[in-house]
């Protein structure tokens, strides 16, 4: 099992309104799901208003670093995790 492993049938739980089940298969589904939700809806404001929102994030080099350790540590988490789930996501 791998971090993704679960992730479509999350996603199609999350669309359906099931949270809690798409949380159980992979936090990463509602995770995708609303994101997808707030680029779409970007993309409707953009084209209707003609105006994009845009954001500029100016981060340190500590910053920077600190995001990529937790990144890699979720990843890490979230693998351990879908191991242990070895039996609902086959």
């Amino acid at each position: 099992m791998d971090p993704l492993c679960g992730g479509t049938r999350a996603a199609h739980f999350a669309v359906t309104g099931q949270w809690s089940k798409a949380w159980l298969y992979n936090p990463l589904g509602p995770l995708a799901v609303i994101g997808a939700a707030a680029v779409a809806l970007r993309a409707t404001l953009g084209f209707a208003a003609h105006r994009w929102l845009v954001v500029d994030l100016v981060v340190s080099r500590r910053t920077t670093r600190l995001a990529c350790a937790l990144g890699v540590l979720a990843a890490l988490a979230l693998g351990v995790r879908q191991q242990l789930l070895v039996d609902l996501l086959l």
